[in-house]
């Protein structure tokens, strides 16, 4: 009977890692064009969340419109808004979903569930920036005269191409869709199946 328990269990499993990676290959193609084909990383989101109670579970998000920061201030936070809006033409910190190359660094911010841009999609990352919050904490000058040059210089360090190195360097990216999946699928049978692709 156990046996049987098990071999039920596991082809129960089997069945919703099928239906999500079918999902994800669905749903998630303009993403999934922009990785690197011979060697395929993922993409991490930190997230609390009791909503995962299986593995292999996947859920469907909508991101939030006008966030606020939970720690860079106000005033940071409205000012680089303003460098990417006249750059890119999006507000990142307000309107975009954070992500990164690394779990361990996903992690710190939740539980770290693999993410998956749903449609189209537009992100930003630097490649000499790993995270703008701690850029911005310890490089900024003291005195009010410099700052506007300051978030135009931190601004310009970004670039809206290279998914697949983005991803690579472990850097936070920001990511602007309209809707977006978590899972908690083990990273291996993704890559697995997406590398099958």
């Amino acid at each position: 009977m156990r046996l049987e328990n098990y071999i039920a269990e596991r082809s129960s499993r089997e069945m919703a890692s099928d239906k999500i990676i079918s999902m994800i290959k669905s749903d998630c193609r303009p993403f999934l064009r922009k990785l690197d084909k011979n060697h395929i990383r993922l993409l991490y989101r930190g997230h609390f969340s009791q909503t995962f109670g299986d593995l292999n579970a996947i859920k469907k998000f909508i991101p939030r419109k006008g966030r606020r920061p939970s720690d860079m201030n106000d005033w940071d936070h409205d000012m680089l808004n303003k460098s990417f809006y006249k750059k890119f033409g999006w507000k990142p910190r307000s309107g975009g979903v954070f992500c990164t190359g690394s779990e361990a660094t996903a992690s710190g911010y939740g539980d770290a569930y693999i993410f998956f841009p749903i449609g189209d999609f537009e992100f930003l990352w630097s490649p000499k920036i790993h995270d703008l919050y701690d850029h911005v904490t310890t490089r900024k000058p003291v005195g009010s005269i410099f700052m506007k040059d300051f978030y135009n210089e931190t601004v310009d360090k970004y670039i809206n191409s290279g998914m697949a190195t983005a991803i690579a360097s472990g850097h936070e990216i920001m990511v602007r869709c309209n809707s977006y999946y978590l899972t908690n699928m083990n990273w291996y049978d993704v890559i697995a199946a997406l590398e099958a692709k």
